[in-house]
């Protein structure tokens, strides 16, 4: 009897899998438009800092200047430097396109050819994290700057009174080249780090696992046809037949659990498929059995999480509403939506007991990263609370 229903679940689950099937290609559709706005976001968070430099750009030197800092300093790799006039710089800084600028005297230049040391005005933000970057930033300015003309005009004075030390304009020239080397390889005075959202996970690696998860958690919505409704009469029969409410309850578990497999297959499946053809790069390999098992324990967790919703509301369209609600607050608690580090810390540590975050988590495991054990029992206690649950439910009706 147990071989004769399963034989049914599936034949019904063939006829409803053209239309399930459908109506997740444009779930996943809508999934990937989620992950290229969040790696737009990501993107544009990695941009170069914007500074603007207000000054007469008409003058060589200014207009020089400006062009070696973009095209030849070390900083050119995290900050952007930008010739304004000053009510395009205010506007560009009300905008957050610039963090600050830099406005220069018009006689600035013509100051430091007379060897007196002119001012530099810094307008910033108020507050944040920024602005206190920017006024570090200022200050290597300041600092480079100031040491340069001490030293240049130390040297000049010196030479002037003894000239038979050195020769005053060669002295001039090395000391010059010198010093404008030392600027422009500032970039040793600090380190760039960039730090990454998912920790030691791979944004790639991360983003796979993540939408693997939003696809199994979504996947009961495609269910409503197939397990939707009140099947007291059925399973009065099938008991009385021999087939005992455990072995039902499995036999659906079966099923559910292939169509979920062939949403990733045929879904996320070719996807990867493509990305990787596009890459010359095979993802398929002995190296990810353990990827591939690691999904199937996770499609069992949410195949027993969409029989217990079914199994505990009657309507359909109630049950639909629900897997929708649930599924979408489940991934975006979870970190697959947004990485976890964006949320609070409460939110996180209630995360690490959600079955969307454990399943997740026991995704990358299976692609190299360290296994996580508390994560596999979670998954496994919840897989056994569903189940536990439906077969609750069933015995009271």
């Amino acid at each position: 009897m147990f071989r004769a229903y399963l034989k049914v679940q599936i034949k019904r689950l063939l006829r409803v899998l053209p239309m399930a099937v459908l109506f997740n290609f444009i779930m996943i559709l809508g999934i990937c438009a989620i992950f290229v706005f969040t790696i737009a976001i990501q993107s544009r968070g990695e941009k170069r800092i914007g500074v603007g430099v207000v000054g007469n750009i008409e003058n060589k030197y200014m207009k020089l200047g400006v062009e070696m800092l973009n095209n030849m300093d070390a900083s050119r790799f995290s900050v952007k430097f930008e010739s304004l006039d000053e009510e395009n710089a205010k506007k560009a800084l009300r905008e957050g396109r610039i963090a600050g600028y830099f406005k220069i005297d018009k006689d600035f230049i013509e100051g430091l050819e007379n060897g007196e040391n002119r001012p530099v005005i810094y307008v910033s933000s108020s507050g944040g994290l920024m602005n206190e970057l920017s006024k570090e930033v200022a200050s290597v300015f300041s600092v480079l700057i100031v040491n340069s003309e001490r030293v240049i005009y130390a040297v000049d004075e010196y030479l002037s009174e003894h000239k038979n030390v050195y020769d005053r304009e060669t002295a001039n020239t090395e000391l010059n080249m010198s010093l404008l080397k030392n600027v422009f390889t500032r970039g040793k005075i600090y380190n760039i780090e960039t730090k990454a959202l998912t920790g030691e996970v791979s944004v790639k690696d991360n983003y796979i696992c993540a939408m693997i998860i939003i696809l199994t958690a979504l996947s009961g919505v495609g269910l409503g046809s197939l397990l939707s409704g009140k099947k007291d009469t059925l399973q009065e029969v099938l008991k009385s037949r021999g087939l005992s409410y455990i072995s039902s309850i499995i036999c659906e578990l079966i099923t559910v659990t292939l169509y979920i497999l062939i949403l990733i297959i045929f879904g996320f499946g070719i996807f990867l498929l493509a990305i990787n053809f596009l890459q010359d790069e095979s993802f398929i390999s002995p190296d990810y059995f353990e990827f591939f098992c690691n999904i199937f324990a996770v499609s069992i967790m949410f195949a027993s999480m969409h029989l217990f919703i079914y199994e505990l509301i009657y309507q359909r369209v109630t049950a639909v509403l629900t897997e929708i609600i649930l599924g979408i607050s489940l991934c975006y608690i979870g970190g697959c939506i947004y990485p976890l580090s964006f949320f609070p810390d409460i939110i996180q540590k209630i995360s690490v007991f959600l079955p969307s975050t454990a399943g997740k988590n026991i995704l990358i495991s299976g692609l190299g990263y360290r296994l996580d054990l508390f994560s596999l029992a979670v998954v496994f206690l919840y897989t056994v609370l569903f189940m536990g649950g439906v077969y609750v439910l069933r015995c009271k009706k």
